[in-house]
């Protein structure tokens, strides 16, 4: 039995003539428990829109969504937005804003809650985080580590990224793909995360999904069987190159070129 569970969902939105819009049609996708999912597609065939009505914040039209066997509603879902430091209160330490997601637990006290962000930022090795600074005094990269530790310090069943290095430049980029790693080895948090960029989507993922152009479906699953841990060099590897050929002819494929 896979540990997420998408069946048959399906979703259309109106336009601003109140003209239907199909955006997921009968869309099927199962997933591991610890497993790495990268999602690829073209623009706008609803990416983001599945990880939305996966989090519950948009309804499905039909279809169902299982998490371990058990309903969305009922399950601790993660979720890393493309503006991430939109997500970060300034008013908070980053301390206190890692904190805020043990929020629900009420027979924790602050202190006990602070304890336990500390120890799993030295769990992840996460020690150079400025935890008494405020979001707004560091950088794209560490608001990154806040935004990415709160939501797994409350250890999600589902761990949801849209995109969350998108703000970033190259260097800074493919640094924050190795502290993504480096993390999820030690939590084995099931992650599915979106990319626009082949290379990210493949250096990180267990399995690369590509959707069809809108109304989307699952067009391709590829098995990304790369060693781990995942090592930068891997990008200029030849078997890198001969997993990204298949993946790039796909798409070519979708979008007709």
């Amino acid at each position: 039995m896979p540990y997420l569970d998408l069946k048959n969902v399906s979703k259309t939105y109106q336009d601003a003539s109140d003209q239907p819009v199909p955006v997921l049609n009968d869309l099927n996708l199962d997933v591991n428990k610890g497993e790495f999912v990268s999602i690829f597609g073209p623009n706008g065939c609803g990416k983001s829109t599945l990880l939305n009505i996966i989090a519950d914040l948009i309804p499905l039209d039909s279809g169902a969504i299982r998490i371990d066997g058990k309903e969305t509603s009922k399950s601790k879902i993660g979720f890393v937005f493309q503006n991430y430091s939109d997500s970060l209160f300034p008013w908070l330490k980053n301390i206190d804003n890692i904190a805020f997601s043990l929020q629900a637990d009420s027979a924790k006290s602050k202190k006990q809650k602070r304890d336990i962000v500390l120890n799993f930022i030295r769990d992840m090795g996460l020690d150079n985080l400025p935890l008494d600074k405020y979001p707004y005094q560091c950088s794209a990269g560490q608001q990154q580590l806040v935004a990415l530790a709160r939501e797994l310090v409350y250890q999600p069943d589902v761990l949801l990224m849209d995109e969350p290095f998108v703000s970033l430049d190259y260097d800074r980029r493919l640094a924050q793909q190795e502290y993504l790693l480096n993390t999820w080895a030690k939590t084995n948090t099931t992650i599915l995360f979106i990319s626009h960029e082949i290379d990210e989507a493949i250096f990180l993922a267990d399995k690369f999904v590509m959707l069809s152009q809108r109304p989307s479906k699952i067009f391709k699953i590829f098995d990304i069987d790369l060693p781990r841990p995942r090592t930068l060099d891997m990008l200029v590897s030849e078997e890198f190159f001969k997993l990204k050929v298949p993946i790039l002819k796909s798409f070519k494929e979708i979008i007709g070129r």
